[in-house]
């Protein structure tokens, strides 16, 4: 293969099919965690103050947040669903069968689904001699997710930061992906995701061609979709 192509996964070739905050809202309210007379737009106000009160403790230099939580992976997500909880005033004891409820929800495959265009771009791949990667945030629950969805057979190479001990924007996990293939020469290494500052800017420092998952954005290159991603590499640079 003379091309190396790696994708981000959440909300660039996986998309939960429910927004994840009613998933959390519709459990914790089953088991009277939570009222619910709670209005949505509170809920959704004290889920995303959590959400951000969390991400104000990460740990330092772009170490992992779930690799390097006191309490490992799960204990990143009761942290984020108890101070989500505490907001509402609720003092209800969240046993951990309830924990394994939500963290099951999300587990399930059917819980996702795969960008529409996903198979037109591993076949667009496998014809054209690209080698198909993997670079993402995410727990360790993601690589069994993958194979569930029965899509990890697709990549050759996955990088999961979990796993890995530093999540994006460290440039450590994108010299990996270089490190883990065959190096090629560096413009022959490509990365498309979703966010600007994790997806876009930090790969283009180590060479990459990077695209960003998004409508037009002035001075950036951005594919909307699979489809039009497939386009600009064929265009611009398979010739």
């Amino acid at each position: 293969m003379k091309n190396f192509l790696f994708l981000d996964v959440g909300d660039t070739i996986l998309f939960l099919k429910e927004n994840p905050g009613k998933i959390y809202f519709r459990i914790l309210e089953k088991y009277n965690i939570i009222s619910t007379n709670l209005n949505l737009e509170i809920k959704n106000q004290y889920f995303k103050e959590a959400w951000n009160e969390q991400n104000k403790n990460l740990p330092p230099n772009n170490k992992d947040r779930y690799a390097h939580h006191k309490n490992g992976n799960r204990g990143f997500w009761k942290d984020l669903i108890q101070s989500f909880t505490k907001k509402t005033d609720s003092t209800s004891i969240i046993t951990e069968e309830i924990f394994d409820e939500i963290f099951s929800i999300f587990d399930d495959p059917n819980t996702w689904k795969l960008e529409e265009n996903f198979f037109d771009l591993v076949e667009f791949a496998n014809e054209n001699k690209i080698n198909l990667g993997l670079i993402s945030n995410w727990d360790l629950r993601l690589r069994k997710l993958l194979e569930d969805l029965n899509i990890a057979k697709y990549f050759k190479v996955i990088l999961i930061s979990s796993e890995f001990g530093f999540e994006k924007p460290s440039l450590k996990i994108f010299e990996e992906g270089i490190n883990s293939t065959k190096h090629l020469s560096i413009q022959n290494y490509f990365y498309y995701g979703d966010k600007i500052d994790l997806d876009y800017y930090p790969p283009r420092v180590l060479g990459y061609k990077s695209f960003l998952r998004s409508k037009p954005v002035e001075g950036i290159e951005t594919a909307e979709n699979l489809k039009e991603l497939i386009s600009i590499l064929e265009k611009k640079f398979l010739v």
